[in-house]
């Protein structure tokens, strides 16, 4: 009999452990399973940042582009002047010469 009772523990110890053990797997794998659903907001957030940040990017390029184009538009204009510039001094110097050379 207490061989019999002896069995039927070691038998019920040995159920008891692999219950333990699936449930063991069973918890691990809901701690998966959640550890993998936060991965995959954590990847859709970043897919949202990096989309945004893209955006930014694209707008401030064309903004950039926009800003290099009037400053090239600007540089011409101060070219422009400097000729003019250029030329009036030497009409006023010519002016000035004729003048002079009248009296």
């Amino acid at each position: 009999m207490l061989l019999d009772n002896g069995i039927n523990l070691v038998a019920w110890i040995v159920v008891f452990v692999v219950e333990l053990n699936i449930l063991f797997m069973l918890l691990k794998g809901f701690e998966w399973k959640e550890n993998a659903e936060n991965l995959e907001m954590e990847l859709q957030q970043c897919y949202k940042a990096q989309s945004f940040l893209y955006e930014q990017l694209v707008k401030e390029l064309s903004e950039s582009r926009v800003s290099k184009a009037l400053l090239q538009e600007k540089e011409n204009a101060i070219a422009d002047m400097q000729k003019e510039l250029t030329e009036l001094r030497l009409l006023n110097f010519s002016l000035l010469f004729i003048y002079f050379l009248s009296l």
